[in-house]
C-alpha cells in the first residue's frame, strides 16, 4: 500500500484554508428593510359628555308598623292573613275582654260608693261649718268634717283613676291598625287565635305601599348627582317588573340622602332614599311590591369634550398610551388621561397626561417626546398600535366604515376593564 507524501498534506490543508478565507471575506449583500406596518387610524372628535350612572335598587315600603301586645292576654280574634289589605273599620285583633270587663264593673261600683261617700261628707261639712258659725261647735269638730270631705274626694277621684285605668286597657284588648287603605297590607301573622301573648310580644306588621321609597348606594364620586327633589325615571326589568311584561318605568324623586357610609368596612357609597308613588293593579294588588328590583340612571349636565375612540388605547404599566401620526405618518406616544366612557369613544381630558411617555417596550427618548396636547382632528391609530415603536413610520389603511360618534350620556372611563380590547 503506498504511503502519503506529509508535503502534500500540508499544501492541501493550506489551500483548504485559504480558499475559506477568502469566500469568508467576500462582501454580504445587505439585508432587506423590515416592512412597514400597516395601521388604520381614527381622529379625535369634538362632541358632548354627560356624566352617567347606572344603579341598581331594592323596593322598600315607606311606612312600616309591627304590631305589638299592650297587654298580656289570649287571641280571641285575628281574621287577617298575610297579603290582605287593611280595612278601615276593622281591628288586626283581639284579645279575650271578659275578665277586664268584670274588672270595670267592680271599679264602677266602687267609684259609685266612693260618690257616695263624698256627698255624705261634703253635707256634714256644710251643716259643721253652719253650726260653726253659730258658736254650737268647737273648731276640732269643723276640721275633722274637712278632713273627711277632702278624703272622701280623694277616693272618689281615685276610683274614678282606676275606671279609666281599667277602660285604657280594656282598648289595647283590641289591636286597631295605625294605617288603612287599599295600599296597606299585612305583610306578616306572628301569631294566631287561642295562642297567649305577653305584654310586648310581636302580633302582625303592616305595610303602607301607597308610596315607596327605592333605595340605591351611590358612590362618593357620583353623589353630587343626587340632590334632594330631583326627579328621577324609576325602572322594573320585564322578569321582576309588575305584571310580568315588559319594562315599566315610574317617576320618583330623591326624598332622602343618607350622610354616613359604612366606613369602617371600606365603603365610600351613600344610601339614597328615592320615593315613588304607588297603584293598584288590575287584581287590586300593589304595583310595586316590597323587595323588587329596580334600576335607577343618575344623569349630569353634558358639557363639550374632545372624545377618543377606545381601541386607539394601548394599556403600559401607568397610564394608556396613544400613538399620534404626525405629516409623514411617523408614529408618537403621547400618554393620556380618560374621562368618560359614550359609546366606543372616551372623554379625553387635557394636561391629565405624560406627552413624553413612550409604549412599555421603549423607553422615553427626546427623538420620540411629543409636547403637544391632542387636537380635533389628529390621527390616532386604532389597528396594530400594540406592535409600534416611537416614531416609526407606518402605512395607514382607510377605515371600513364610519361610527358616529354624536353626543350622548357618558358613564367613567373607569368602569371598562381594558378599553384597548
Amino acid at each position: 500500500m503506498p504511503r502519503s507524501n506529509p508535503i502534500a498534506l500540508r499544501r492541501a490543508r493550506a489551500f483548504t484554508f485559504l480558499l475559506v478565507a477568502t469566500v469568508g471575506c467576500q462582501p454580504v449583500a445587505d439585508s432587506p428593510p423590515p416592512p412597514t406596518p400597516v395601521v388604520r387610524v381614527r381622529p379625535v372628535v369634538e362632541g358632548t359628555v354627560a356624566p352617567k350612572i347606572d344603579l341598581v335598587g331594592t323596593v322598600t315600603p315607606l311606612r312600616v308598623s309591627r304590631l305589638a301586645a299592650g297587654v298580656a292576654g289570649k287571641i280571641a280574634v285575628f281574621d287577617y292573613e298575610e297579603g290582605q289589605v287593611i280595612a278601615p273599620d276593622r281591628p288586626i285583633a283581639e284579645l279575650r275582654r271578659q275578665t277586664i270587663e268584670i274588672e270595670i264593673e267592680a271599679a264602677k261600683a266602687a267609684e259609685r260608693k266612693s260618690t257616695a261617700a263624698d256627698s255624705l261628707a261634703k253635707s256634714r261639712e256644710k251643716r259643721v261649718t253652719t253650726a260653726r258659725d253659730r258658736g254650737t261647735v268647737n273648731v276640732e269638730t269643723l276640721e275633722a268634717a274637712q278632713s273627711e270631705a277632702a278624703q272622701a274626694a280623694a277616693a272618689l277621684a281615685a276610683a274614678a283613676a282606676e275606671v279609666k285605668r281599667l277602660e285604657d286597657r280594656l282598648a289595647q284588648h283590641t289591636i286597631n291598625p295605625p294605617f288603612h287603605g287599599p295600599l296597606a297590607v299585612l305583610v306578616q301573622k306572628q301569631t294566631d287565635i287561642g295562642e297567649w301573648v305577653d305584654e310586648g310580644d310581636p302580633l302582625a306588621t303592616i305595610a303602607d305601599l301607597s308610596h315607596v321609597k327605592v333605595v340605591v348606594t351611590v358612590e362618593e364620586k357620583f353623589i353630587q348627582l343626587a340632590r334632594i327633589g330631583r326627579k328621577i325615571e324609576v325602572r322594573f326589568d320585564p322578569a321582576s317588573g309588575p305584571r310580568g311584561g315588559g319594562l315599566v318605568t315610574v317617576e320618583g324623586e330623591v326624598m332622602h340622602i343618607v350622610p354616613r357610609a359604612n366606613w369602617q368596612q371600606g365603603s365610600r357609597s351613600f344610601p339614597v332614599h328615592i320615593r315613588v308613588e304607588n297603584r293598584v293593579d288590575e287584581q287590586g294588588q300593589p304595583l310595586l311590591k316590597e323587595g323588587m328590583l329596580a334600576r335607577v340612571t343618575l344623569e349630569g349636565e353634558s358639557r363639550k369634550a374632545l372624545k377618543i375612540h377606545k381601541d386607539c388605547l394601548v394599556r403600559t404599566s401607568g397610564r394608556p398610551v396613544v400613538f399620534r401620526l404626525d405629516k409623514d405618518n411617523r408614529a408618537r406616544p403621547i400618554e393620556v388621561k380618560l374621562g368618560l366612557l359614550t359609546g366606543d369613544y372616551v372623554e379625553y381630558v387635557p394636561g391629565g397626561g405624560d406627552p413624553s411617555a413612550t409604549s412599555q417596550a421603549s423607553p422615553p427618548s427626546e427623538e420620540s417626546a411629543d409636547t403637544v396636547p391632542l387636537q380635533p382632528g389628529d390621527r390616532l391609530v386604532s389597528d396594530g398600535a400594540e406592535r409600534l415603536r416611537p416614531m416609526q413610520q407606518v402605512t395607514v389603511l382607510p377605515n371600513p366604515a364610519t361610527v358616529s360618534t354624536g353626543a350622548s350620556v357618558a358613564s367613567p372611563a373607569s368602569l371598562v376593564a381594558n378599553p384597548a380590547s
